[in-house]
């Protein structure tokens, strides 16, 4: 990277701006791929839905898969270890 203050050539200024948009573009691969993982999660959690409860409607499934999202078993105090303290903290 140049220094702040420094003159950089075209060529010193144009590679640190590469880096920067490769780190942007690797950010942008990896938030892409959480998004379609999180879909294929809900994808596969409708699909074992349908399995266990072949007689409901699409209605149906979609209502139990949103209670699900909702109350994320496993998780019902959040993801973090550790006492509950109320959000947004109580000033004192």
């Amino acid at each position: 990277m140049v220094a702040r203050g420094s003159r950089a050539t075209n060529s010193e200024y144009n590679v640190a701006m590469d880096a920067a948009d490769e780190k942007l573009a690797l950010a942008a691969r990896k938030l892409r791929l959480a998004f379609e993982l999180h879909q294929d999660g809900i994808a596969l959690m409708r699909q074992n839905f349908r399995r266990r409860h072949p007689d409901e409607s699409e209605a149906e499934i979609d209502d139990r898969l949103r209670a699900w999202l909702c109350h994320r078993p496993g998780a019902e105090h959040g993801d973090g270890v550790g006492r509950l303290v109320s959000w947004p903290r109580q000033r004192t």
